[in-house]
């Protein structure tokens, strides 16, 4: 488990908030590769540029869809569960499904993004789209910010400690699963 990732079942709702920080650094880095691979010249070594590309690609492919994932299954389940006891029934299935959308325009996006991304990192010099990594970026900075200034809050009111605690295990125990290794 990451280090600074708090406990899940301590701050479930913790653990979307820091995964979004996240997610925004590696944002940021993505932003800046463009200009750096401009600057190099056309027989100047890649290495560095191919690995910071290469660790960006890993952390989308299984980071981010992840935490849509767990987003999805865990959290907007339990809001949707937890919704008709405060009559939020309509509010909350409209904020889940417009998240939703958003994921999978990041995706589709992320989607486009990808390909290049990985040729760079096998040393291959590209063009990267900066208009889709723009868009992504701002599209993911304000999905971000509104799932921390609407969504968890609302989480946070609308969920019992109960439900609290549900979503903390199921965080804990999906994350086990993704460190669990097996020996043969």
């Amino acid at each position: 488990m990451d280090a600074g990732l708090p406990d899940p079942l301590a701050d479930g709702l913790g653990v979307f908030r820091h995964c979004h920080a996240g997610i925004l650094e590696h944002l940021d880095r993505l932003r800046r590769l463009p200009g750096a691979l401009a600057a190099r010249g056309a027989r100047d070594a890649l290495g560095d540029l191919s690995r910071e590309a290469a660790e960006i690609a890993d952390f989308f492919r299984t980071e981010v869809y992840e935490h849509h994932q767990q987003e999805e299954a865990v959290l907007f389940v339990e809001m949707r569960r937890a919704a008709p006891r405060a009559g939020e029934t309509a509010l909350v299935d409209a904020l889940c499904n417009r998240l939703v959308r958003e994921h999978r325009e990041i995706e589709k996006t992320w989607e486009r993004i990808e390909p290049l991304l990985r040729r760079l990192a096998e040393g291959w010099r590209v063009e990267l789209d900066v208009a889709d990594i723009t868009a992504m970026a701002v599209a993911y900075a304000a999905h971000a910010q509104f799932e921390e200034a609407v969504v968890l809050p609302m989480s946070a009111r609308l969920l019992s400690d109960g439900d609290k605690a549900a979503l903390g295990l199921q965080l804990h125990l999906r994350h086990l699963r993704e460190n669990h290794h097996g020996y043969i």
